[in-house]
């Protein structure tokens, strides 16, 4: 994997959205690749980080701000089928 390709799957990998595989070849890249592990570990302690909010510390009338993990993740997830059919 290239490190552009990588960065795309930082996110999801942190959140645990990636298929097994695709989660092994960027640990692979992110075991040769200091600057993507680096960035990797923001997106570990942003996703450790999001577990920690509790109900009560958000506002009912919050607002939201572009889609959620799950609907990120639903996203990459279509591309992904998506690609993977043009490829055949």
């Amino acid at each position: 994997m290239e490190c552009e390709q990588v960065r795309v799957e930082l996110a999801a990998h942190a959140l645990g959205g990636l298929e097994p595989a695709e989660a092994q070849a960027v640990e692979d890249h992110l075991a040769g690749c200091p600057v993507c592990a680096a960035e990797s570990a923001g997106h570990a302690r942003v996703a450790g980080l999001m577990g920690t909010v509790q109900g009560w510390e958000v506002a009912p009338d919050a607002p939201v701000r572009g889609p959620g993990p799950e609907r990120s993740l639903d996203a990459l997830r279509a591309r992904r089928s998506t690609e993977r059919d043009e490829r055949g």
